[in-house]
This record gives C-alpha cells, structure tokens and sequence, in this order.
C-alpha cells in the first residue's frame, strides 16, 4: 500500500503496519489509522502518520527516553479495549511539540499517552488519571546544555 502524505512524500506501508484507534486521537476522533514513521534509526522520535488523512502526522517520542521511570498505569477496562495482558507485546509513545525555531522547549504530553498493543494494532490515547505526570513535560532541561534528552 501507498501513502502519498505531505510531510514525508510516498511512504510505502503494508496492511500489517497500520494501527487502528477505535476512537481516534483526542481531538481527531474521525482518523482511526495510522502508521508509525521512523525518519533517523536511533533516534526517539517517531511520526504518528495518518492513513485516513496524508496532511496530518503527530510527532511522538519514546517516553523512556527522556523519563527513565515513566510507567503509565491505565485502567483495567482500557487494557481489555486494547486486548492487554501483562505478557501482551505493547509500546507506549507520547506526542511531542516542538516550538519553531526553538527545539530545545520541547514538550512532552506524559499525561495523555499512547498506547498499541503490537499484536492486534489496536491503539488508544489513554488519559492518565495519575497528577504526577503533565501535558508539557519539558523534554530537554536547562542543566543540560549538550541538547541530550533529560532524565526525570
């Protein structure tokens, strides 16, 4: 299958790549599928492309990246939605804003994550009841003036 999106012009993806929201992303409750876009191999970042609509890609992270002992706690009717069990193969991404002109404000939303369960490519942008976690966790801290990702 092809995909000819704005952002990264042709993306080739097979039926098998495609992530399904039951309920979209919050805010775009009418896209139901994605897939996920790798620009640089080692790096955090991911695109969250849209198969519904080519114009729209959020860009997410890998939350372990920047927050060692994030772990996200969802409830148990959420986890049945998405077919979850303990031994279920999952991965957490959170969606990420990055001012123009000014990477190093970046922000993560750990407050809101998603979540794919890697085996049925269901997915759900799950928000969190926990206070501990926030919408504008600030990716990169000012003690860390190498532009490498903070640790929590």
């Amino acid at each position: 299958m092809k995909l000819k999106g704005t952002r990264f012009g042709e993306i080739e993806f097979s039926k098998d790549d495609v992530i399904h929201f039951e309920e979209g992303m919050i805010g775009f409750h009418h896209l139901k599928q994605y897939v996920v876009v790798n620009t640089k191999q080692d790096s955090p970042y991911r695109w969250l492309q849209s198969v519904d609509e080519p114009k729209l890609a959020f860009l997410v992270s890998i939350p372990e990246s920047f927050v060692a002992d994030y772990s996200p706690v969802i409830s148990d009717s959420e986890a049945q939605a998405l077919g979850l069990s303990p031994d279920t193969s999952h991965l957490v991404l959170v969606t990420t804003t990055i001012p123009t002109g000014n990477p190093k404000a970046a922000t993560a939303n750990l407050a809101a994550p998603v979540i794919i369960n890697l085996e049925s490519r269901k997915a759900k942008q799950v928000i969190l009841e926990d206070e501990a976690y926030t919408i504008r966790y600030p990716i990169f801290s000012g003690s860390n003036p190498d532009g490498k990702l903070a640790a929590a």
